[in-house]
């Protein structure tokens, strides 16, 4: 018989001994609501009461019940006390006498959380109440930390505010430093642990240009109170968003590394470093403009500057003997520019005409001779 059952029976016995007397004038009392901290020790408090007329009042048992749980967390009866790990009556020293029947709760857990039966038996009836438990974690002090590691107001980026081991659920949200909020333009990720506390994510993405030196993020539990809050400061770095910077001088590679006007190959014009975006483009011997056949690669690097680089395929047979990549800014000027010479090499297929000739040539001779032999003869 599992301890339940044998509660179930011992309450049986009790009531039908008991049952018939009068219980108007003995009740417990208890707390509606009980507030108890994730890991520390919960207390239910419980109490009976009784009237002035009555006097030496016995209690015979005393059952403490978890909604939702078959087991009794506690039970008392003829003297003994059988309990479930982790549970005890408030006074360690408690007996029949005394009138205190508050349950101890060591090392709350989520799970802890709920609606409590006490069920208690005296000489006079037996009188049952409830009372409900709400357990609360205070979330981790929030830490803000940066994606890129190095960011600028100029440059941008995205704050990642964390803070965990909180319950029930709250909420992250972000102050400008005119204290507007940004949790708006925020994005925050929850997530529940085994142990059933809470872990906060938000993330805020800062914008090129319009970024403020200074972001607070703060950590709200489900009641809407601020627990705790950080702050972090943009470093002003290189303001590119109103000025310009030059591009370097054009670079240009081929490839394969040699090329000839016979083979072909690849061009590539890089040029670095400039602010805003800007374009380059291509010219061959005559001034005549490719861009159109070449292919721009942008890059912007974290302090928001401009990496440009532009391939330009010259095909087997039909590439000219010199090209021209110039590197122009956002308002259409030329700032530099790289010329690249293409050796004219040999041309493999004229050498093949020629082999073929001298071979023919060669035919036409031994034929000749043979004819003139054979008429000697």
């Amino acid at each position: 018989m599992n301890m339940a059952s044998i509660v179930i029976f011992i309450f049986t016995v009790i009531y039908i001994t008991a049952g018939n007397a009068n219980t108007g004038f003995v009740n417990v009392q208890c707390k509606t609501e009980n507030v108890g901290q994730y890991g520390q020790l919960s207390l239910l408090e419980c109490a009976v009461k009784t009237s002035q007329e009555e006097t030496d009042l016995e209690i015979r048992a005393v059952s403490w019940k978890k909604e939702g749980v078959d087991e009794p967390l506690l039970v008392f009866h003829r003297g003994g006390t059988t309990k479930q790990p982790g549970y005890s009556f408030a006074e360690p020293s408690w007996n029949s006498k005394n009138m205190n029947v508050s349950l101890h709760i060591t090392n709350t857990a989520v799970e802890d959380q709920g609606v409590y039966t006490c069920t208690v038996v005296t000489d006079r009836g037996v009188i049952t109440t409830e009372t409900s438990l709400k357990v609360t974690a205070k979330y981790s002090k929030p830490n803000i930390i940066t994606e890129p590691e190095k960011i600028t107001q100029s440059t941008g980026g995205t704050l990642v505010c964390n803070s965990v081991g909180g319950y029930p659920k709250g909420q992250i949200r972000w102050f400008g430093e005119l204290n507007e909020e940004w949790t708006k333009s925020a994005e925050m990720e929850v997530k529940q642990t085994k142990s059933g506390l809470f872990d906060l994510s938000s993330r805020l993405t800062l914008l090129q240009g319009s970024t403020y030196s200074k972001y607070k993020c703060a950590v709200f539990n489900t009641s809407g109170g601020k627990e705790d809050e950080a702050t972090f400061e943009v470093p002003e770095g290189r303001d590119t968003s109103n000025h310009s910077a030059k591009y370097s001088k054009p670079t240009i590679i081929s490839e394969p590394e040699k090329i000839t006007q016979s083979t072909g190959g690849t061009l590539v014009c890089n040029s670095v470093g400039g602010y805003p975006k800007g374009q380059i483009r291509w010219f061959g011997e005559l001034n005549e403009d490719w861009t159109k056949s070449a292919e721009m690669e942008v890059k912007q690097t974290k302090i928001g500057l401009f990496n440009l680089s532009s391939k330009l395929t010259l095909l087997q047979g039909s590439t000219y003997s010199k090209y021209k990549c110039a590197v122009f800014n956002t308002s259409g000027g030329k700032e530099d520019e790289a010329t690249f010479e293409v050796p004219e090499g040999r041309d493999a297929s004229g050498r093949l005409v020629v082999i073929g000739s001298l071979i023919v040539l060669l035919v036409v001779i031994v034929i000749l001779y043979r004819r003139r032999y054979r008429r000697g003869h």
